[in-house]
């Protein structure tokens, strides 16, 4: 809904075609601006449109974009931005008879909480942008945190989830989480479906003591089930400030610095 606009166009009929000059909508504050060309002739339909929207409610953008456009990408972004404001918005959608659609999205988005997965914690107030350049959708945190059940809060600023192609099925997942936490914290993490690393393991999540700083590199299926099987994955990071009495039955041990890395294969600390 908006309350107050303005068109400029020009029309013609042989070929069909629309000239947009501008298009400008506003409402208490928001303001949508268009600008481009719609025609169709023997061959079909071809467009070149481009939009800027200088806010919107994540819900809101949803809402704006056509259900039949990129329809795994729409759903894709109602269900895992779960609320947030969304800035400086820009589409440009070009389409050519003989060929599928290609939108190219981009926006920031600030104070959202975002869904990286179904099994994990949502990112918490998060800061950061999304794309989408035809079939790759990207989304970057520049901030945010997750609390996972035990450890308190982990900081997820530069994390990074891709999906190279959206129109694939299952879809899949290039994610990159760049976490800054208590060690409880981030094993309580990575302990979590699908991954269960810890009760693989048989350890427990608070092993011992200190501030883990992690990078994981995952790759998956985006599907309802998800077994690790299904996971490539690297984690290699640093823990500063180690102590343990549960590492080695019977032993205190402490180091300052720690090197961790686990992938498909096992997992080494140094």
């Amino acid at each position: 809904q908006f309350s107050q606009g303005a068109l400029d166009l020009r029309l013609r009929l042989d070929p069909f075609e629309v000239d947009i000059g501008q298009l400008a909508l506003t409402e208490a504050g928001r303001r949508l601006s268009a600008s481009g060309r719609v025609g169709a002739d023997g061959k079909g339909w071809h467009a070149s449109v481009d939009l800027t929207l200088n806010e919107i409610q994540h819900d809101r953008l949803v809402a704006l974009w056509p259900v039949t456009l990129l329809p795994n990408t729409r759903s894709w972004v109602g269900k895992n931005v779960l609320n947030g404001s969304l800035t400086d918005v820009k589409a440009a959608l070009r389409i050519v008879p003989g060929s599928e659609p290609r939108l190219h999205l981009g926006y920031n988005f600030q104070n959202a909480d975002v869904r990286f997965l179904a099994t994990l914690p949502p990112i918490k107030a998060g800061d950061g942008y999304s794309t989408v350049d035809g079939q790759t959708y990207t989304m970057v945190m520049a901030k945010g945190t997750v609390t996972p059940p035990e450890g308190g809060a982990i900081d997820m600023a530069g994390s990074v989830f891709a999906i190279p192609d959206v129109t694939r099925r299952p879809a899949i997942a290039e994610i990159t989480l760049k976490t800054r936490s208590s060690l409880t914290a981030a094993l309580s993490l990575l302990d979590q479906p699908p991954f269960h690393f810890m009760t693989k393991a048989d350890q427990p999540v608070d092993l011992g003591q200190g501030q883990a700083q992690i990078e994981t590199h995952l790759q998956m299926p985006l599907q309802k089930k998800i077994a690790l099987k299904d996971v490539t994955y690297q984690v290699a990071g640093q823990v500063t400030g180690f102590t343990s009495d549960t590492v080695v039955p019977g032993r205190h041990i402490a180091a300052d610095v720690l090197s961790v890395a686990a992938d498909t294969k096992g997992l080494t600390i140094a």
